[in-house]
């Protein structure tokens, strides 16, 4: 199976509007801090992280995180439930890859907030403001975490010199993969989704979508290094016989099973 980027990249503008809306609808509310780190829900865990940790229990109950490539927010994946009924993976173009940018996604998001929102506490009002965060933030990761390895998938279809030129650092990997023009593109339509809305301080989402873009990359450039290392682990026979040639620019696509 190819990869087509350019379809990939419109489920990405579509995760964008997804996201715009979602905080439009949570501009509607005070900030409510205190459902991330003043009040306890049930003693133990903050509003955010009790229903962080519910929701994603249940889509775990339906098999959401039952292969390799997909990764819960903040939790492991073990202090969920087990999916109800097994379910048996179809591979793709997308190696396992432990990807966990989670922190930097919520800071991203949290300082989002203090952009859009009132200053102010609305107890009554945290189980709905919970609810928003909660569904904007899971949005925002699949968008980064989710996506992410699709994207450097699909770009390495094209360049797999990344994979296989061993002198390329993570540094050097990022620079390959950023495309000005369409970076910019990402930052135009997400303030343009902003001012339809008529979201709060809409140019703050110029540098809301750069730290999206940014970690984007992060998640990209790990799946590549992790693709890497399973390629210098595969077994060492002679080409032809299941070996993948270590050239740069090979087409072989051993990494991908």
């Amino acid at each position: 199976m190819t990869l087509d980027l350019n379809d990939i990249r419109v489920r990405l503008d579509q995760m964008a509007e997804k996201i715009v809306s979602g905080l439009k609808d949570r501009s509607r509310y005070s900030l409510n801090n205190g459902i991330f780190n003043k009040e306890k829900f049930d003693n133990v865990q903050s509003w955010f992280q009790y229903r962080l940790f519910e929701e994603q229990n249940l889509d775990a109950k339906f098999g959401r995180y039952e292969f390799d490539n997909q990764r819960p927010l903040f939790f492991p994946k073990d202090a969920f439930a087990k999916p109800i009924i097994k379910r048996t993976q179809v591979l793709d173009q997308l190696m396992p890859a432990a990807i966990d940018l989670s922190q930097r996604e919520f800071d991203l998001y949290y300082e989002t907030l203090f952009g859009i929102c009132k200053p102010g506490e609305q107890p009554e009002k945290y189980g709905e403001v919970t609810k928003l965060d909660v569904q904007n933030m899971l949005t925002l990761h699949e968008r980064i975490c989710g996506m992410g390895p699709y994207v450097a998938a699909a770009k390495l279809e094209k360049d797999q010199s990344l994979l296989y030129n061993l002198d390329l650092n993570a540094g050097m990997i990022g620079s390959r993969l950023v495309n000005i023009d369409r970076e910019n593109e990402v930052i135009a339509k997400g303030v343009a989704i902003a001012k339809r809305y008529e979201l709060p301080n809409p140019e703050s989402m110029a540098e809301f979508f750069r730290g999206i873009i940014d970690i984007t990359l992060e998640a990209e450039v790990a799946y590549i290094l992790q693709a890497r290392e399973k390629i210098k682990n595969l077994p060492r026979t002679p080409v032809g016989f299941g070996q993948v040639p270590r050239t740069e620019g090979t087409n072989a696509k051993g990494w991908t099973a």
